[in-house]
Parts: C-alpha cells; structure tokens; sequence
C-alpha cells in the first residue's frame, strides 16, 4: 500500500504539498499548517491555521545511538507598550496542558492548485509524538519564543524490556495466556530437506 493516494501523479507540474501539525490538548485538537500562512478547511471539514511564524524541526529517526527529540515554536515581537498576555496564558497552563498528549504530523497532498481550495484528498498521517514539555524564552527586549518539546520515538530504546520467544514472555507480553510459541522451530537440523 502507498503512502499517497492512488493515481497520485508526482510528474505533474502542479505538485503541491503542506505540512499539517494537530495538537492534542484538553480543550479539543488544534491543527496548524507548518511554515506556511493561511487557513486550510480539509475533506473532513477540520480547520488548519498556519502561520510562517510557527517553526517545526525536520523529522528525525535514531540513528547511531542518537534518539532525536523534536520541537515546534512560535516566536514574535511582545510590544512593550501593551505586551499581549498570550506569554502568561501559557505560563498559567504549564507544561502539564500537553504532557503525554499527541502531537501528530500530516502531510496533504493535492494533484493541482485547484485543489487546494477544494481538497479531494484527506491528510496522511505521517508520525505522532508524545508532547513532554513547554518553554518560554525572552532572547532580547522584544522577541518571545514558545517552545513546545516532543520527546523521541527512541527515547527509552536502553530501557527495552527485554522479552525473548517463548511462551510466558509472550503470555506476559498480552496480559492473558497464549501457548502459541509452543510450536515455535527450536532445532534448525531439518530431518528431511524441503527442497530436492
């Protein structure tokens, strides 16, 4: 099965793509279209709001025993005449608004511009993330960054837990007994050979 949806035409001069981010928080799931400014109504009827302001780190996987964390963030100018108060509002929610929430990411294609103001396709998931934490940082007089942390996918790989096939691991495993590894091949000596 492919990613894309069939017929989908990666020859065609109208290729379009966006980056679609859905946060879930307490009070409903959020979407933002990433790197980009504009609304964005899909085929299910869910609104996207993006913003170039909003910044998402590259998708990354754990390779050479890194485990990659990921992080979104809006960063803006605070007037210090009438500073808005969107800085306290986070303050006030804390990180527990969004730990162990998902953060889910999208792609939406479409097969020309046409479509993007009438979408044919639905978003496909790319990843979800466990959102872990939220930062504030105040780099100079005026510019505010909020920080939203994702933990990594492979964040606990050191601490697997170790299980090996047989029956009571894999009974342990689902919570109920399963004699299905009984029958599991232990002895790789064939009496007889398979093939001539």
């Amino acid at each position: 099965m492919s990613f894309f949806p069939s017929g989908y035409d990666f020859r065609a001069q109208s290729l379009r793509l966006l980056h679609l981010a859905n946060v879930n928080t307490p009070d409903g799931d959020y979407g933002f279209i990433l790197g980009a400014d504009g609304k964005f109504t899909d085929v299910n009827g869910k609104t996207w709001w993006g913003s170039r302001l909003v910044r998402a780190d590259a998708l990354g996987f754990g390779l050479n025993g890194t485990a990659k964390a990921s992080s979104v963030s809006l960063s803006f100018f605070e007037d210090p005449v009438d500073p808005s108060d969107l800085v306290t509002q986070i303050t006030d929610l804390g990180s527990a608004y969004v730990k162990g929430r998902a953060f889910t990411r999208y792609l939406q294609v479409f097969d020309s511009v046409e479509q993007m103001y009438a979408p044919v396709h639905a978003p496909r998931q790319v990843t979800q993330l466990t959102m872990d934490h939220i930062t504030i940082d105040a780099p100079d007089d005026v510019v505010r960054v909020i920080r939203l942390h994702m933990e990594s996918p492979f964040r606990v790989r050191n601490g697997a837990r170790r299980l090996v096939y047989n029956t009571a691991d894999h009974s342990r495993q689902l919570g109920e007994d399963n004699p299905s590894y009984e029958f599991i091949p232990t002895e790789p000596r064939q009496e007889k050979r398979i093939i001539g």
